[in-house]
């Protein structure tokens, strides 16, 4: 498209890809299960964009019908000690786990732990961390508004409303 469109040379075009490679994912070994419950992880910047307080309350509300879950809200951001200190005003703390920025072999091991994949960011042209998620072959739930949400609807995944 470059190419045709815009008459740029293919020697000067690079490919950068912006996610894992699906090779990345190859090994992902599913691991024993610390838990017996249901895990539902959610990993990203921690911030106003990605939605956090509403994955808390999601929780809540999830766990008040079934409380045979747990939660993971991965990564660093201006706003993780204050969801932090909102599971524990919810009283959800003992079901959510904050292990803040994971690296890749720890985003594997994660995935090969995890249930269902939460995206519910307010503006998400094209996240990245959904990509990795489905990469890993997990189930991934979006809310309405993300740019993901159309892309990943097409493939038969799961849409939150």
């Amino acid at each position: 498209m470059l190419v045709s469109q815009y008459d740029i040379p293919s020697h000067k075009i690079t490919v950068v890809n912006n996610a894992m490679p699906a090779a990345s994912f190859s090994h992902t070994l599913h691991h024993a299960r610390p838990f017996s419950e249901k895990i539902v992880s959610f990993v990203s910047r921690i911030t106003y964009q990605k939605n956090p307080e509403n994955f808390l309350y999601a929780e809540k509300r999830i766990l008040e019908k079934d409380p045979h879950f747990r939660f993971v809200m991965a990564g660093n951001g201006e706003l993780r000690d204050k969801m932090i200190q909102k599971a524990a005003m919810l009283g959800i703390s003992a079901k959510v786990h904050f292990p803040g920025f994971v690296d890749l072999p720890h985003l594997l091991h994660l995935f090969s732990l995890t249930d269902v994949y939460v995206m519910p960011s307010v503006s998400e042209p094209f996240g990245i961390s959904p990509l990795e998620a489905i990469k890993a072959g997990y189930s991934f739930a979006a809310i309405r508004c993300t740019g993901g949400t159309k892309i990943c609807l097409k493939g038969g995944l799961v849409e939150c409303r």
